[in-house]
């Protein structure tokens, strides 16, 4: 496990395009690991942990700079795909639409929507 910008980040692979892994919650880090190793195999797989609530007020763009830094450091200028799971799917979404050139393929699992509109959409959908 490896520091960047005070963001514990696991590292899973050697070889093959990058793949960023986002864990929900916020607070739920560490549990995409079995995803991470199955990966491995394939991928260079990025696991960061995501920083815990203390003296600094926690906001969706802390987290998404926090992310932005982690990409920038270690993904060697290749946009790498993200794959998020519930809050990790939304912050994907938001590091997204923050830094459209940083990243690569999404993949949203368990994602809730965006906006008022998206969220009237998909009840139509459903209903």
């Amino acid at each position: 496990m490896e520091l960047i910008a005070m963001i514990e980040v696991r590292s899973y692979g050697t070889s093959g395009p990058w793949v960023v892994l986002l864990h929900g919650g916020p607070a739920a880090p560490g549990y995409l690991e079995p995803v991470a190793t199955r990966l491995a195999d394939t991928f260079r797989v990025l696991e960061p942990l995501q920083r815990a609530s203390g003296a600094e007020r926690l906001t969706v763009a802390r987290h998404v700079e926090d992310l932005h830094h982690v990409v920038v450091a270690r993904c060697e200028g290749v946009q790498p795909a993200l794959v998020g799971h519930s809050w990790g799917a939304m912050l994907a979404l938001a590091f997204a639409a923050t830094y459209p050139g940083s990243s690569g393929p999404l993949v949203l699992i368990g994602c809730g929507s965006f906006d008022p509109a998206s969220r009237a959409t998909m009840q139509r959908i459903l209903e």
